[in-house]
């Protein structure tokens, strides 16, 4: 359902995906911070 969404409209594709990225880069910058302090 979500993929025939992605498709039907591309700006919301487009949306989705920098939410994606910016939760991975949080997830990551986070995991780093983790590691850095201990």
């Amino acid at each position: 359902m979500k993929a025939a969404i992605l498709v039907v409209d591309p700006q919301y594709q487009l949306v989705e995906f920098n939410t994606a990225a910016e939760m991975l880069l949080g997830c990551t910058q986070n995991s780093l911070g983790t590691s850095a302090k201990s």
